[in-house]
């Protein structure tokens, strides 16, 4: 929403709403799973899954472990003290989910949930 939708995509059409919980309820009702299948292109099927998956809630310590298990060089302190990049604006976009919708997320994407250990 930040920088418009992107006319090429599929979901952003069909589902394109200012509000966020409208968003994804119609992703929900249109698209149910697509996070889950969409994860197979990047991390591969459970039975043939890439080396290593980062997660967005360690992102700087899982990029330095890939990095160090890739035998890159870099600077650590230099990757630990970038300031943040791409940054969501949670005023002007507010991702607020109410308890059902935050439940129907979580069982419409429950392959990615159990596959990646969330709870």
């Amino acid at each position: 929403m930040t920088y418009g939708w992107d006319l090429e995509n599929q979901l952003d059409q069909a589902c394109r709403s200012d509000n966020f919980q409208i968003f994804v309820r119609q992703v929900l009702d249109k698209f149910p799973g697509i996070y889950s299948s969409s994860l197979i292109e990047f991390v591969g099927s459970a039975d043939n899954e890439i080396e290593f998956i980062g997660k967005y809630e360690h992102l700087i310590d899982d990029l330095i472990t890939a990095l160090k298990t890739a035998g890159e060089g870099f600077n650590e302190q230099l990757i630990r003290t970038l300031p943040p990049h791409n940054v969501s604006d949670k005023a002007r976009y507010p991702a607020v989910y109410t308890t059902q919708l935050e439940a129907e997320v979580k069982k419409a994407e429950h392959i990615a949930m159990d596959r990646f250990n969330y709870q």
